[in-house]
This record gives C-alpha cells, structure tokens and sequence, in this order.
C-alpha cells in the first residue's frame, strides 16, 4: 500500500515539476526525460538528483509554482551547517500537513493527547490540537541561563520534553544532584543535530525514561524516527520517499552506508525532487521484527560536509571519532576540529574528578581510527562555544581553500 501511494505521488509531482517549475523541466530535459518516463518510485533513479549547491544561484521563480505568493508562505533558510544554505517556502496547508507526519511519528512513540510538552529552544507553532488543550506545547527560552531554565521545567512539570542534544547536556551538566530525577517525564525527545551515545546513556539514567531521536530538516521537516520498539529509525514514507546512495548514484544493500536524498511527496508550492540532504547513513544489515511496516535506515553517521579529508585522498566518518571519544572516561563534552589534512585538534570538557591522562587517552583512542601521520593534538576547555541556533558542531573538517 506505501509502495503504490509513493507512485501515485510521485506521478502527480513529476508532472507538475514538469509542466511548471522551470529548473525541474531544465533538468529532466538535459536527462533526455518526459513525466511518462517516471511513473513510479522506481523510476526515481532515472530523475537527475540535486544538490544544494545547484539551487543557489537559481531564481526563485524557476522554483516555485506560478501564483503562490511568497508573503503568503512560511519560509525557511536552512541553518548552513553544510556551508550550502538554501532558501525555501511552503504553503501553510502544506507546513500544518508536515507538523501532522511528525505528530504521528511522536504519538507512535508514546506521546498521549493529554501530555504536556515543553520544547527547549524556539517557540513552536501553534495548531488548532493545541489551541483546543490537546497535544499542549510550551518552549523554554534558549537565552535563559541553566538555573532559569531548570526552574521553569520544575513549574510546568512537562510529560515529555524535547530539546537538542546541546541543551539537553547543559542540564546534565549543571543541575544539582536529584533534580532532574524529580522531574520524571516520561518521555524525551531529542532532534536537530547528532546525540552522543554517551549522553543518551545518561539522560536515560538521570531521567528515567526512553530518549526518542527525530531526524529530520527543513526541506522535508520529519524524515526518520527512531522506534521504541525495534530501535531503528523509520523513515517517514508516506511523507518523503528515501533514498541511500552509494558514491556511484546506485542505492545501498542491506549493511551498507551512503548519502541520503529525499523526494517530497506533499510539497508543490516549491517541489523537492532527490533532494541531497547532506548526510550519510547505514542502511541495517537485517529488519528487525517491528509492526510499523515503514523502511527503516540504521546509523546516522554524519554529515558529509563533516567527513574528515585524509591525506592519500581518503575519508574518514566523523561518527569513528565520536564514538572513539565517547569511549573515554571524564569527557563530559568535547568538539573535533580539522585544522589541517594531518592535523587534528580535540577540545573537551573534564568532568569533576577525571584525570589528568584523559588528553592522552582520548587521543591514543583517536589515533586507532587515523593514518599514523595524522598528528592528534588534545586541549582542556572550560567551555564549547554553540551556534546561533543552539547547536553544537561535533566535529568540523578541514576544507581548503
């Protein structure tokens, strides 16, 4: 039923792409196609895909539908982690219908009409469930300090709380002993940029409850979640067709990695059609037994923009470091930063206690993963700066110029 509702969908946005988007007809006319080539999901693999850096430059009335005005639209600018920001629009109809995906994919998690929620960071738009008492959302201001934001967390008593993995640490990171166990949420939902599995380790210990991940951008807003029951990320399918691709266009096998495009199924103001989300992920060796009959990626291993350059020509993940990092005892946070092609630098923060060998351990662990001329250089922080929108960049590779 999913497979026949993604051609039926993907039928209907070819041919708009076609007869009114002029980028999308450029581009199927350089690739020698018509709408009648691409009849269904299948066939997606004969549409050219795109990449973020393509639509810079490009107007956007090659990109938008005649008629729809953008004043009317919700925009977006993506947040430029990959250095390729882009600009985008959708119509509220198709916002609201997006909201709805991600909606579903939280109550299939666990989330309950009567639960409290209160978001850390941006204020969340308010739908017609919220504004007659169901699904309620609160946000907690990204300027408040620790002590403020701990305090109003305590006064709303949210059922579940959802923040990025930034602001979740600095909880960790500063609340007073048995706090954060008093609060007892039931569920916590994280998103927006990569969790430690360190630190899932402990929100789940300190909470006491599931810690939900949501993978998802501003193009397509909820791509995958990852399920309660089998542990693997669904991908949202009537909402977004997926695709793993390998470095030569053809898609990832069971057990393989690759980088991640998305069609939108349910955007027409300004269509995207194999998108280039920017990010590599493992498709699972094997499906686990699960009653949600979605597909299903496994690990999401990083940006491409944050794949480390190798001297010799190779490529290393940046998911091998974090996780040689999180191996280490005392790290509390840290950030990897690429100066050089045999260079790299590891800030980290100690937790109280942690031993002075904890440079040296963290860079012998580091060491394992990179080419013996690669010098590793660790330094002890007091802090790690965020960006603007809160988030905290893991790791950040070496680009010359």
């Amino acid at each position: 039923r999913i497979r026949v509702f993604q051609d039926e969908r993907v039928r209907r946005l070819v041919e708009h792409a076609w007869d009114r988007i002029p980028y999308y007809r450029r581009l199927m006319e350089a690739a020698g196609l018509r709408p009648s080539d691409i009849r269904t999901r299948a066939a997606l693999a004969r549409f050219p895909v795109t990449r973020r850096r393509d639509l810079q430059g490009v107007s956007l009335d090659d990109l938008i539908t005649p008629g729809v005005d953008p004043g009317k639209c919700i925009g977006f600018s993506t947040s430029g982690t990959t250095g390729e920001p882009v600009r985008m629009l959708r119509t509220r109809r198709e916002q609201y219908l997006l909201f709805g995906f991600r909606l579903r994919a939280q109550v299939l998690s666990g989330l309950r009409p009567g639960d409290r929620r209160v978001k850390l960071g941006s204020t969340p738009l308010r739908l017609l469930p919220h504004r007659i008492g169901l699904f309620r959302m609160s946000n907690i201001d990204l300027n408040l300090g620790p002590e403020e934001t701990l305090q109003r967390l305590k006064e709303l008593r949210p059922r579940v709380i959802y923040g990025i993995p930034n602001m979740l640490e600095m909880l960790v990171k500063t609340a007073p002993p048995g706090e954060l166990e008093s609060l007892r949420p039931k569920l916590i939902f994280s998103g927006a940029e990569p969790m430690r599995p360190s630190l899932r380790r402990e929100l789940e210990r300190l909470f006491g409850c599931p810690v939900i991940d949501f993978y998802g951008c501003h193009e397509f807003n909820l791509i995958a979640w990852q399920c309660a029951r089998c542990g693997l990320y669904h991908t949202s399918d009537d909402s977004t067709v997926v695709e793993v691709l390998k470095a030569d266009g053809q898609a990832a096998a069971a057990g393989e990695q690759g980088e991640i495009f998305g069609t939108a199924l349910h955007s027409y103001a300004m269509p995207f059609i194999r998108l280039e989300i920017g990010d590599v992920v493992t498709r699972p060796a094997r499906r686990r037994e699960c009653e949600i009959g979605f597909d299903v990626i496994d690990e999401i291993r990083g940006r491409t923009a944050d794949f480390l350059p190798l001297p010799g020509g190779g490529m290393l993940s940046p998911y091998n470091l974090s996780l040689a990092v999180d191996s280490v005892a005392g790290v509390r946070r840290y950030q990897i930063v690429q100066t050089a092609l045999d260079h790299v630098r590891i800030l980290y923060m100690q937790m109280e206690g942690a031993g002075e060998e904890t440079g040296a351990n963290i860079a012998a662990k580091c060491q394992e993963c990179l080419p013996p001329e690669v010098t590793i250089e660790t330094t002890a922080v007091a802090d790690i700066p965020v960006t603007a929108a809160g988030k905290h960049r893991l790791v950040q590779a070496f680009r010359s110029s």
